[in-house]
């Protein structure tokens, strides 16, 4: 039986709660009070179409909840109508279709009143009224259809986790193929992407960065001079003051640094040789990347891992 009845912001009904007794309930008032609209919350609950305009004024979706006492247990189904068109059914407080609700809530309220004969029109309805003449035969024999109907369905949903029928998995397979093919193709090993986008630009900046490291190295060269006429000043010094052999020293150090950071800069130099047909092989090896990464993810490592996973696919 309906242990209890929740309904909220349907129609005129802002909120509405009921704990319906056992035995004979009546429920009574002047017309337009919201008689009906507490039968609507139980054919909501029973399945039938969720109308926008059930919706009442205090909000932008209507509920309908109902808690039934079965043998030893409890049942709570719940309807959700949302402004937009569209409803949620809930059962135990988990989300269902509304199919779902419509079966398990249909056999527990029956309604009776001067259109019941329109229930015929329902095939659902109509099976539950054959169901019950059946005798014990019709009774065995319609257990075993309901039993090889769930068969049936156990094995479709069987066959739908393995990817389908035959021609579903050659076409799986040979998808898998194909991007296991195309990203083991394209020869990008871990770490690539970053020495790529590296290269490719300092090839597209090799003209300004000529300029740059140029520009430093003769300051340095500027610099080196200038030191060496101090550590020249300097010995001169040391040899009418020892002491002061650790500054001449120093200067040494700091000329000698100065050498190899000279040498440093015109290996860079040498190397910003700008080659238009490596930056053109650089430029499309990013690009191969990019539709690599826009398939199958977001960085290479996602994308290595997807062919991996593909490859495994392919061989199963």
């Amino acid at each position: 039986m309906i242990d209890e009845l929740l309904v909220t912001n349907l129609g005129l009904i802002s909120r509405a709660h009921l704990e319906p007794g056992p035995g004979l309930v009546v429920i009574t008032g002047e017309t337009g009070a919201g008689k009906t609209l507490l039968l609507g919350a139980l054919r909501l609950l029973q399945g039938a179409t969720a109308r926008v305009d059930l919706i009442g004024p205090d909000g932008d979706e209507a509920w309908a909840e109902a808690r039934f006492a079965l043998d030893g247990s409890e049942l709570t189904a719940g309807r959700r109508v949302l402004r937009e068109g569209r409803s949620r059914a809930y059962l135990d407080g988990s989300p269902v279709p509304a199919r779902a609700l419509e079966e398990h809530v249909q056999p527990l309220v029956e309604m009776v009143g001067q259109h019941d004969h329109l229930r015929l029109s329902r095939p659902g309805a109509l099976r539950e009224l054959v169901d019950h003449r059946l005798d014990d035969r019709g009774r065995a024999g319609l257990a075993r259809y309901q039993a090889a109907w769930e068969r049936h369905q156990a094995t479709v949903r069987d066959l739908e986790a393995i990817g389908g029928d035959r021609r579903a998995l050659e076409r799986e397979h040979d998808l898998a193929v194909y991007q296991a093919g195309e990203i083991e193709a394209a020869g990008f090993e871990a770490g690539a992407e970053e020495d790529l986008a590296e290269r490719v630009g300092r090839l597209r900046h090799a003209g300004e960065l000529s300029e740059q490291l140029g520009s430093a190295r003769i300051l340095l060269e500027q610099s080196r001079d200038g030191a060496a006429a101090a550590l020249s000043d300097v010995k001169r010094a040391a040899r009418l003051d020892p002491s002061l052999g650790a500054i001449a020293a120093q200067l040494e150090g700091s000329l000698a640094a100065t050498d190899e950071l000279a040498v440093d800069l015109r290996r860079a130099m040498d190397g910003l040789e700008s080659d238009p047909g490596e930056l053109e092989g650089l430029e499309a090896g990013l690009a191969r990347l990019g539709d690599l990464k826009r398939k199958y993810g977001s960085t290479l490592a996602e994308v290595l891992e997807f062919g991996q996973a593909a490859a495994a696919r392919a061989t199963t």
